[in-house]
């Protein structure tokens, strides 16, 4: 029985290094299947949210909290253009945006959603590789990148119902159930 005690001891600060350590979307069995060009677009995605997700936190910042309604209002005082998403495609530029998110660049731009108003929230999302496994080991697939807390409900892009974990300043990985 001491034993049996005496490695679960052992076992427990191994088990706490493995949860403490975050998920990384380039150690994904999805992201080694990828080709070299898919890899670099990926990389490109997370470039250009963390750059709206930026401007978007400027755009608050000088507006009381408050969120634009579109990324197109982010141009030219917080970028001076807008990024293409590097898995646009012909059929999302013509394609319709559903689930309260807004296009950008005419569909070759990423969606964009804000959260109710006085809540700093959003998410910006990619168009590309719906079930990539991007932000989690399980569940959260598709290239997107949130702030803030969320009402749970479905949404058509993001995936079931989930909550963003609080939002300070730092890329939450959407928790799901």
């Amino acid at each position: 029985m001491k034993r049996i005690i005496c490695l679960l001891l052992l076992s427990i600060p191994a088990l706490w290094s493995a949860a403490a350590t975050p998920y990384d979307f380039r150690g994904s069995a999805a992201y080694a299947q990828l080709s070299a060009t898919d890899r670099q677009r990926l990389e490109q995605v997370r470039r250009d949210q963390l750059l709206l997700w930026g401007a978007l936190d400027l755009y608050a910042d000088e507006h009381n909290g408050a969120l634009p309604k579109s990324l197109d209002q982010l141009v030219p005082r917080y970028l001076a253009e807008l990024p293409t998403d590097p898995f646009a495609t012909p059929q999302t530029e013509s394609g319709q945006t559903s689930g309260g998110y807004t296009g950008s660049k005419g569909g070759l731009g990423y969606r964009y959603q804000a959260g109710a108003p006085g809540n700093r929230a959003w998410i910006i999302a990619s168009v590309g590789l719906p079930d990539f496994p991007y932000l989690a080991e399980r569940g959260n697939v598709g290239l997107y990148i949130c702030k803030g807390t969320w009402i749970s409900g479905f949404n058509p892009i993001v995936g079931p119902a989930f909550k963003a974990q609080g939002g300070g300043g730092k890329e939450n990985p959407a928790a799901r159930p």
